[in-house]
Formats: structure tokens, C-alpha cells, sequence
């Protein structure tokens, strides 16, 4: 199947008084038609550059650096001129923040902005098909009421509502791929779970491939196909979900699932049966899991089917390290 989204080697720094600084380091993850890939971590891990690097966000917040490539098909994003990134933007991707507000003009009612997302992406569909399909969003978006809500202010609804308001803003492009970063972090359980609920349903409608943010491993399980670790800007493992929950590899995978209250850890002593299996498969070419305190820059490479960690090469001193 041909990847929809491929970021190759990709290195993102940002400019500071004393030169530019790495965030991104060297990271490598392609993304399926229809697929939902989790991308996990705790705060300051990379997640949200590498979501923004997608959609070239970051270049509005600062002077941005970037190396490798990030490739739509087979075309590089990072060579994409302001027209192509424009287009970009209004018809293969999305996004959907943690934080609504941030995004919704307060001063303007929810069908005003609804409809001119719409006409954003399509300039030839009339003011009423505008409407019409405003209207059909919101419904496909699980919010009740739609014609009432039209004339709403975005601080008469409740922060669920709000979501599903940006939900349904994102869809007006018809995306191929939807960006939700943090997207129910500010959310009770409740509204959580039915947010979750809503992109499985326009995963499974649409063919919707997601790229879904966030801390909590429990929410990556819920909703995620495939699951991708981050630290410091590195990317340290990648598993389909399944097997990320019973097959953990790399030790700060493990610390993230201990410093989940209630979560059903993996049996100790399957995981070292597990990591004595990959680091033989490993040693068969002198490598070993990469640790985040070396030097030596890391690879990703493949222990099982679909189940990656980041390695690096062997030395004499480290030869039958696996912790």
C-alpha cells in the first residue's frame, strides 16, 4: 500500500539568541491511508513540532530550521511553495487542537466560521450549499440541534460542543489525514469517550488516516492502530498497539506504562523473554537498543513484524547490555 504521509530523517530546529537549537532528531514514520497512528510521550518529547513540522505550523511561530523530508505521496512538503502549502492545508490536511478557544474567533457565530471554512476549501459552492453542508457537518460531528447552534457564540457552548465545533471545521476540507493534537485532554471521561467514538466513525466512514497526540497511553490504546514513542525529540519505538501493550521493549516505554495509576502492567518476566529475543536478533548484527544518554546516533530497526526500536551500534564496553 502506498504511505500517505513519510517523514524521512527529519531534523527540526529552532532559532534562538544563541543559534538554532534541535527539537526533532534525525526521526523516520509513515502514516497508511485510513490508518491511526498514536504518537505518545510526556510533555516536551517532540509530539506536537512533529505534528506541526506536517502541516509547516511551526514556521507561523518561529524561525524554523528543517532537514530531512516529509513526503505527501512522493511529493516533499519542505519544498512545497506558499500556494502548494496553502492547497495543502485546505484539502489533504487537518488539524484539531487541545484547546478550542484558542481557535474559535469568539466574536463570530459558530455557522458564520463553519461556512467560511467551507468556502475556504471550495470557492465555487454557493453561500446556501455552504449552509447545507455546515449544517450536515455539525450533524456528522454529533452535535444536536444543528440549526440552533448556527447562530451560537462559541462561549455559549460547552468545551465538548466547542471540540465537536473544530471537528466539524477540520472536516469541511475533506481531509485525507486529520491531526488531532491533545484533542481530549481538556475533556471529562465522558465527553473523552465520545470523541474517541467520533473518530473511529470517521475513520471507518471517511478513510480518514489520524495522527492523534497525546500523554496518555490508556486514550493511544482506546482509539490507535499503531502506537510511535517519543523522548527528546527521538523516536524510540514503534508497535502496533497489541503488541505495544504486551511486548514493550524499551526501557522509558516501560517507565510510561508504570507511571500510569491502575493500568495492567506487562508480566516482567515475559517482557526480559522478550527483550532477550530481540537483542539476540539485535546482536546477529552487533547492535544493541539505543540509549537515550549516548552519543551514537540511533537507527530504527525492524525485531519483529511491524515492531521497531531505535538501536545503535555495539561497542566493545556495551557488548551484552540489554537494560
Amino acid at each position: 500500500m502506498e504511505e500517505l504521509i513519510r517523514l524521512e530523517d527529519l531534523n527540526v530546529s529552532f532559532a534562538t539568541t544563541n543559534g538554532y537549537k534541535p527539537i526533532i532528531k534525525g526521526i523516520n514514520l509513515s502514516i497508511q491511508p485510513g490508518e491511526i497512528v498514536g504518537l505518545v510521550g510526556e510533555s516536551g518529547s517532540g509530539k506536537s513540532v512533529t505534528a506541526r513540522s506536517i502541516v509547516r505550523l511551526n514556521d507561523e511561530r518561529t524561525l524554523t530550521d528543517y532537514e530531512g523530508a516529509i513526503y505527501y505521496k512522493e511529493d516533499n512538503i519542505l519544498d512545497y511553495s506558499p500556494k502548494q502549502l496553502r492547497q495543502f492545508r485546505q484539502g489533504v490536511a487537518s488539524m484539531v487542537f487541545q484547546d478550542p478557544m484558542s481557535s474559535l474567533n469568539p466574536l463570530m457565530t459558530i455557522g458564520k466560521q463553519l461556512i467560511e471554512a467551507i468556502r475556504m476549501a471550495d470557492t465555487s459552492i454557493s453561500q446556501g450549499q455552504a449552509r447545507e453542508k455546515a449544517l450536515d457537518l455539525m450533524n456528522r460531528s454529533g452535535l444536536r440541534r444543528a440549526e440552533q447552534l448556527l447562530d451560537a457564540l462559541p462561549h455559549e457552548l460547552s468545551g465538548g460542543m466547542q471540540q465537536r465545533i473544530m471537528i466539524a471545521i477540520a472536516l469541511a476540507k475533506d481531509p485525507v489525514l486529520l491531526i488531532a493534537d491533545e484533542a481530549t485532554t481538556a475533556l471529562d471521561v465522558t465527553i473523552q469517550a465520545q470523541i474517541l467514538d467520533l473518530f473511529k466513525e470517521i475513520q471507518q466512514n471517511l478513510n480518514t488516516a489520524f495522527l492523534f497526540i497525546t500523554h496518555d497511553l490508556t486514550i493511544a490504546q482506546a482509539l490507535c492502530d499503531r502506537i510511535v514513542v517519543m523522548k527528546d525529540g527521538h523516536i524510540l519505538e514503534v508497535a502496533p498497539t497489541e503488541t505495544l501493550f504486551t511486548e514493550p521493549l524499551h526501557p522509558y516505554t516501560l517507565q510510561l506504562f508504570s507511571a500510569i495509576p491502575g493500568l495492567k502492567q506487562p508480566q516482567r518476566e515475559h517482557i526480559q523473554w522478550m527483550k532477550e529475543e530481540a537483542q539476540q536478533t539485535l546482536s546477529a548484527e552487533n547492535l544493541i537498543i539505543w540509549d537515550l544518554a549516548s552519543e551514537q546516533p540511533g537507527v530504527l530497526s525492524e525485531v519483529t513484524p511491524g515492531h521497531e526500536l531505535l538501536v545503535q551500534h555495539q561497542s566493545n564496553q556495551a557488548k551484552g547490555d540489554v537494560r
